[in-house]
């Protein structure tokens, strides 16, 4: 896009049938900025269709995504079978919000205590 842009003529002169000088927007010239602007159009429509067919066609042969358990507690264990970065841990307790003061704990009837992952290290 730059080039739609910044184009000052020095270049294009009869490149791929070009008949003059290729001039950007700044340069008076507002064509070349349209013309990469539609093949940037063209070129993201074309990749999104592709795309969509590859997993599409994948999707009938294999699982896409992981189980919800495994993506929440990570997929270095599942995917890799090793911690990836072990000294990296966000936190040692469970994520989400707290409950709000004077509201009873979800986690009550169910022992009461929260569920911990405690460190994968």
């Amino acid at each position: 896009m730059a080039v739609g842009l910044f184009a000052d003529g020095t270049y294009g002169e009869g490149w791929n049938g070009v008949p003059g000088k290729v001039t950007g927007l700044f340069y008076g010239d507002g064509g070349q900025i349209v013309a990469q602007a539609f093949e940037v159009v063209a070129g993201l429509a074309w990749a999104v269709a592709i795309t969509f067919a590859i997993f599409t066609v994948a999707k009938r042969f294999m699982a896409i995504r992981v189980a919800p358990e495994v993506e929440v507690a990570g997929l270095d264990l599942a995917e890799f079978g090793s911690v990836c970065y072990p000294d990296y841990v966000l936190a040692t307790h469970s994520t989400g919000h707290a409950p709000l003061p004077g509201s009873p704990d979800r986690h009550a009837d169910e022992g009461g205590t929260r569920p911990t992952t405690g460190s994968r290290a």
